[in-house]
């Protein structure tokens, strides 16, 4: 059952600054680790906006009163697919002249439960900040509300970030012809079972599931004895800069089964390329959790990228494109936005399409998270950028070597429109004569 959560300077401020506007509301990004939560960003839920760009109604001060669950879980489903690893959506702040709780208590819960249940990473125990002294979590035995201790720290909190890289290499025959979305689903799946049975190495080491990889949280630290004042005085200073561990992942396909059917297939796809990996650990967090996050990271950036490329195909058959015969399907690549502070040494995803560059980036982050950011906070080179080649000999005569989709059809969401899905910097070559390949580099 979670207890506390602690927080830096930067996140008290912000909490004050939230609370002092009045009626406002929106998520609160963090992390948890056994019993304690670690508050690291709070972002304002968006206006609504109509489709001429105006807000919604000018009775807005009535209308704001009464809570948009709807709009808020919308929101928080964008949010979410953006989160590294490590880094979740802890729950809500809602601030009110009223006392929320007791005359929105149907809504709150609603949207509580609609955002534990967006993802495996999301805490079941959601919590609610009413001011910027009260807190609660919904407690899921007693279905009930639960005061929680808003604790701030007098430092930033220190987080380790782990990185990895994933060289895909998925090939799929299919014996019907299929939408995208249905042929990309054994990839999927292949996908899922190496990384279930995948060894991780951690900075060259093989850990054990138990250790610590963490920072000290400054509370535990307190507790140990026993130490002279020049050791703590040289385990501060290195405990200024972030630790960063490099994490491969070794993994092997599984043997072919004793019983194998064989079938003419009419499609072929390959999904290959890079994929990069993201994780922060809160202090004290281990290896285990480290493991389970970095493939729930993996996993959610591979299907949000593909459900965003696959809708734009969609998009684009609607308007009346023809689709290509052998084609080179070209999703987005995944960038790196540093956190607001920058110093927090935190980052959030963005994914651009080919064509998009920083400028694309900025205006993104702006819509959803209301940061004002420079090109210098994005990190731009982590995905090698798709350049696919046609392995199987010259395509058929007026064929194109590399078709880009368009941005594609505008999310409900309109102040994050653009940023919910995307896929990795890979390259889907579809074949549709016989075979299909998806090829990433």
């Amino acid at each position: 059952m979670v207890k506390a959560i602690y927080f830096g300077p930067h996140f008290s401020e912000k909490l004050s600054e939230m609370c002092s506007k009045g009626c406002v509301n929106g998520l609160v990004l963090g992390s948890v680790n056994e019993e304690r939560m670690f508050g690291v960003c709070l972002v304002e839920t968006p206006k609504e906006v109509s489709e001429d760009g105006v807000e919604a109604d000018q009775d807005a001060v009535k209308k704001d009163q009464v809570l948009d669950v709807t709009w808020m879980l919308e929101h928080a489903r964008q949010v979410y697919r953006l989160m590294p690893g490590g880094l979740t959506i802890l729950g809500c702040f809602i601030f009110r002249n009223e006392d929320v709780l007791s005359k929105q208590d149907g809504k709150i819960r609603k949207l509580m439960s609609g955002i534990s249940n967006l993802g495996p990473s999301l805490p079941q125990e959601q919590i609610v900040i009413v001011s910027n002294n009260v807190a609660k979590f919904l407690d899921a035995k007693s279905s009930s509300f639960k005061n929680l201790e808003l604790k701030a720290q007098e430092k930033p909190l220190e987080f380790v970030r782990l990185d990895s890289g994933l060289i895909l290499d998925l090939p799929v025959a299919r014996t019907e012809e299929k939408e995208l979305v249905d042929d990309l689903v054994p990839a999927m799946k292949k996908l899922e079972e190496n990384l279930e049975h995948c060894i991780f190495v951690f900075g060259n080491k093989l850990l054990q599931d138990k250790e610590v990889l963490g920072k000290p949280f400054d509370l535990d630290k307190k507790k140990s004895k026993g130490k002279n004042k020049n050791e703590s005085l040289d385990e501060e200073d290195d405990m200024n800069a972030q630790t960063i561990v490099n994490v491969e992942l070794l993994m092997t396909d599984s043997l072919c089964p004793q019983n194998v059917e064989i079938q003419n297939s009419v499609v072929r796809l390959k999904v290959a390329g890079k994929l990069c990996s993201r994780v922060y650990l809160a202090p004290g967090a281990t290896v285990n959790f480290a493991k389970k996050e970095i493939v729930i990271d993996i996993l959610r950036s591979m299907r949000t990228r593909m459900t965003m490329h696959c809708d734009t195909i969609e998009q684009d058959k609607e308007d009346g494109a023809e689709e290509e015969k052998r084609l080179v399907h070209e999703p987005p690549r995944r960038v790196f936005v540093s956190l607001e502070p920058p110093e927090l040494e935190l980052s959030v995803s963005d994914y651009l399409y080919p064509g998009e560059g920083s400028e694309d980036c900025v205006g993104n982050i702006k819509e959803l998270f209301g940061w004002e950011i420079s090109e210098d906070r994005i990190e731009d080179d982590v995905e090698i950028v798709a350049s696919p080649r046609d392995t199987r000999g010259p395509p058929p005569p007026g064929h194109q070597a590399q078709a880009r989709p368009g941005r594609g059809r505008r999310l409900p969401l309109k102040a994050v429109a653009t940023l919910g899905v995307a896929a990795i910097a890979v390259g889907l070559a579809y074949f549709t004569m016989g075979e299909r390949e998806t090829e990433m580099e």
